[in-house]
């Protein structure tokens, strides 16, 4: 019995739509906007989005249709380049695009007319963070400024 994991066609309709929506941010989209994938840090560009599965959908039914809310974690990041005001300012602009775009625009409230996805929500439980360049060495200046931002998809799904 083959089975389709609705969840990559979500994920990859988001990623899909950051790469066409936020091309400013992303020239080269293939190693700055991704799936699970963080072996272009090094790069030298300076914004990062990486997606990654969130918990487990809540599901329920209603009439034929399965009502599933995906939870897709973007990780947020830029590059700590120089000064810390200018970090902030460069992180607060993504991360404003990124609200725009998914809470917002209709165009990421139903990931560009991806199949059967209702409605898109973005939040963010927890603060943004430095990642260190030298992880585990408590005096290591920053080389990131990141945050995990959540996106709830509403997809319905045919029993039939």
């Amino acid at each position: 019995m083959t089975t389709t994991y609705f969840y990559n066609t979500v994920e990859a309709a988001v990623i899909s739509l950051i790469r066409a929506q936020m091309a400013s941010y992303f020239p080269t989209p293939e190693e700055t906007v991704t799936q699970s994938d963080d072996t272009h840090l090094d790069s030298g560009h300076d914004y990062f989005v990486i997606a990654y599965p969130g918990a487990l959908p809540t599901e329920y039914f209603a009439g034929q249709m399965v009502l599933t809310n995906w939870e897709v974690i973007l990780d947020a990041m830029i590059r700590w380049n120089d000064s810390q005001p200018n970090a902030w300012t460069a992180f607060k602009q993504l991360r404003g695009e990124l609200f725009y775009l998914f809470n917002v625009r209709n165009i990421g409230r139903t990931l560009g007319g991806a199949s059967w996805v209702d409605q898109v929500f973005m939040s963010a439980d927890d603060r943004p963070r430095y990642i260190p360049m030298n992880p585990g060495d408590v005096e290591s200046d920053p080389a990131f400024i990141a945050q995990a931002l959540s996106l709830t998809v509403t997809q319905k799904i045919n029993r039939a």
